[in-house]
């Protein structure tokens, strides 16, 4: 009899032993899972160019889509004319799904002013949407007349020696091809 208890006493331990273990395991799997940022913002800094862009779901012409927007890691200068930028201070929240960001003016033709976003990097691009008017954030990436939106997708700038080097492979491509 006493030898069943003592067997039966180690069988016990041995399961609490393992099931403790499996806790630990479980614990351990939820540090490795931790959420990735969905954008880093160190990519962010840079030279970029516009892609594309949209006003209240209206198509921006190329010729107003002119030149480098230029990112720090604090900062975002456009362009604002020929002779004027924008430099608006930036906040981005990548823990939120689409990444938040949050710009405020801080020189330019409008010398005041802030905007809630969002903003994702895709395909080496960069998209931004956001509402002008300081109101509500947009939830997608989408400009139409009625949530008012000016959107953008830009691609980074290339040197001269990478546009030359991507040209010289493009010829190389169609040459091979």
């Amino acid at each position: 009899m006493f030898k069943r208890m003592l067997v039966a006493s180690c069988v016990l331990c041995l399961l609490a032993s393992v099931a403790h273990a499996q806790d630990d395991k479980k614990k351990d799997d939820s540090k490795k899972k931790k959420k990735r940022p969905s954008i880093n913002a160190k990519r962010l800094i840079g030279e970029w160019e516009y892609a594309s862009g949209k006003r209240g779901g209206e198509d921006i012409t190329k010729e107003r889509l002119m030149g480098t927007i230029k990112i720090t890691k604090d900062t975002f200068t456009l362009p604002a004319g020929p002779d004027e930028n924008f430099v608006m201070a930036y906040k981005i929240d990548a823990t939120k799904t689409p990444a938040e960001i949050n710009l405020e003016i801080k020189s330019g033709p409008v010398s005041e002013g802030m905007a809630k976003g969002i903003i994702k990097m895709q395909r080496g691009q960069v998209v931004f949407c956001y509402d002008p008017t300081g109101g509500d954030r947009p939830t997608e990436f989408k400009s139409t007349e009625k949530n008012g939106a000016h959107m953008f997708t830009m691609k980074r700038k290339l040197s001269e020696a990478e546009k030359k080097k991507k040209a010289k492979k493009k010829k190389k491509k169609k040459d091979d091809g």
